[in-house]
């Protein structure tokens, strides 16, 4: 078929049936009463003005690759098939396009035609576009009848204008939505079968407006509301009646398992830990925090001794409340459910404390950094004793209750990871040189997990005593900071310097996942009860949440 055949934008397509009194039966007669008109087709080698006429139309879609065409008439027993290519008897073609004009008869009455076209010869091959209208037909009364001509979807590509999405932050997007013929031509205008888009996510958190398609005309949008998946991709598809699943080309979308939640500006959220009311608590800049997880309301709680304390370190006490460090001040202190700060001075002036867990007596335990004590504080009677270590000059920080009973702890300066019993009996253990360890959690394998700041590596250590050291794909400057166990069972972290979340397995695979936020800065983690891990987004003043599930 020629360009001039193939013309697609704006195409025409008219019934002309007018009477023909005195003129011989026209093909498909069935009874001497019948009335003799014509069907014009035409291709035209542009796109046309819009018509006034009321014989004429702009259709809703012609195919350039019609071949031939069946018309169905209402009280006819059989369709007529004409052939409408360009060398058809019933089709000349000028400068200005090609037009076919085939012979039709219809009985009076109210009449409805339905034509099929078709890419093949003799109404063969593959259906391109239909369209349907009844008028009424009364014997020796001239009459027009314009059919608009809707496209047969043949195959469906869809295209979102934006293809990842962060959780936490609601989004909308455009989606193009490339409907077209079996022969691979565009469709303008009405489909015959209304498109229905559908996504792989089941929970609702992405959807179409509008959810099905009758036009290429219609504006389409993919709305996400910002929910967290259990699944880091979602595919855009489509249906119709007719259309195969083999001939959609789906969307597949990048759902990032980390969304971020706006804070205050310079919150600077730090360490963290979940209270016993479920709320991430944390340090900031000039205080403490708390963030509600279903809410996603935020708190800020300044402390007694004023913004400039250094709020170091949190953690749930065994009474209900979260405790806190004060990294300038020989203070520790706790927030009650309420919201009621109250401090507590150590007896070691200037002690800069900073780690903070709940022992398996139910009390505080915290590491003293100058001090280099590793300290008690009693729930109830608030009472205070303080147990120097060994290694002089070691700096403890990290510190947590380990599955043997006792306190375990790290000496940054000194590359050690300690324990300590409930009545103050020590042992050390020795690191590579310089490694800088910090934070430190219990894993899943039974072990001790801890942070290789300086170095850039994960460190473990059996109860008995026995160090690993694995060393991270970022490199040494990654800077890893606090670490914790997932509900996964794995255990991770975050890193400072590289703002990434990483994961190692208890067989030791790590991988490392970035924040969205370039240089976010993440300080803190730990993992929720609903089996999501917070992270604190120190130069972002944002926390983030991730998904673990299905990393």
């Amino acid at each position: 078929m020629t360009p001039v055949g193939r013309a697609l934008a704006a195409t025409l397509l008219a019934f002309a049936l007018a009477d023909c009194s005195g003129g011989g039966a026209a093909p498909g007669a069935t009874t001497p009463s019948s009335v003799a008109g014509s069907l014009e087709l035409r291709f035209p080698a542009t796109a046309p003005a819009a018509s006034t006429s009321a014989s004429k139309i702009r259709p809703q879609f012609l195919s350039p690759s019609t071949e031939s065409v069946s018309i169905a008439i209402s009280g006819v027993a059989a369709p007529i098939i004409a052939n409408v290519a360009n060398n058809s008897p019933d089709c000349t073609t000028t400068g200005n396009g090609r037009t076919c004009t085939i012979a039709i008869t219809a009985p009076p009455g109210n009449v409805t035609f339905t034509v099929t076209l078709y890419d093949g010869a003799n109404g063969t091959g593959k259906k391109l576009g239909t369209g349907t209208a009844t008028q009424a037909i009364v014997a020796g009364t001239p009459y027009t009848v314009a059919i608009g001509v809707t496209g047969i979807a043949g195959s469906v590509a869809i295209t979102a204008g934006q293809i990842a999405f962060i959780p936490g932050t609601p989004s909308s997007t455009t989606v193009i939505v490339a409907v077209k013929d079996a022969d691979g031509n565009a469709i303008s205008g009405t489909y015959a079968s209304a498109i229905t888009l559908t996504t792989s996510d089941t929970t609702g958190a992405f959807t179409f407006t509008p959810a099905s398609v009758t036009s290429s005309t219609q504006a389409i949008t993919l709305k996400y509301d910002g929910a967290f998946l259990a699944t880091p991709t979602v595919t855009l598809s489509a249906s119709a009646s007719g259309l195969p699943s083999s001939s959609v080309t789906p969307q597949q979308l990048a759902v990032s398992l980390i969304g971020e939640y706006a804070l205050p500006a310079n919150t600077g959220p730090g360490f963290i830990s979940v209270g016993a009311d479920g709320d991430l608590y944390f340090s900031t800049a000039t205080g403490v925090g708390r963030f509600n997880r279903t809410t996603l309301a935020f708190t800020a709680f300044s402390v007694p001794s004023g913004p400039g304390a250094g709020v170091s370190r949190t953690t749930p006490g065994s009474d209900g409340n979260v405790y806190f460090t004060e990294f300038e001040t020989s203070n520790i202190g706790s927030i009650t459910p309420a919201g009621v700060v109250t401090e507590y001075t150590a007896p070691t002036g200037f002690s800069q404390n900073t780690g903070i867990t709940t022992g398996p007596d139910g009390n505080i335990w915290f590491s003293e950094a100058r001090a280099n004590n590793i300290a008690r504080f009693t729930i109830p009677g608030h009472v205070f004793t303080e147990f120097p270590v060994p290694t002089g000059g070691s700096n403890p920080i990290g510190i947590v209750t380990g599955p043997d009973g006792a306190l375990w702890f790290s000496e940054f300066y000194q590359a050690k990871i300690g324990r300590v019993t409930t009545a103050g009996v020590f042992t050390e253990y020795p690191l590579s040189t310089n490694a800088g360890p910090n934070m430190i959690c219990v894993g899943a394998d039974g072990n001790l997990w801890f942070t290789e700041t300086n170095v850039g590596k994960i460190g473990r250590i059996t109860p008995a005593g026995v160090v690993t050291e694995f060393t991270l794909p970022s490199g040494p400057t990654s800077v890893p900071v606090q670490i914790a166990l997932g509900q996964d069972g794995n255990v991770w972290w975050v890193e400072a310097n590289t703002a990434n979340i990483g994961r190692i397995t208890p067989a030791g695979v790590i991988t490392e996942f970035p924040t969205p936020t370039l240089a976010s800065n993440p300080n803190g983690i730990v993992a929720a009860p609903d089996g999501d891990l917070y992270v604190t987004e120190v130069a972002a003043s944002k926390i983030a949440r991730f998904n673990p599930k299905n990393p």
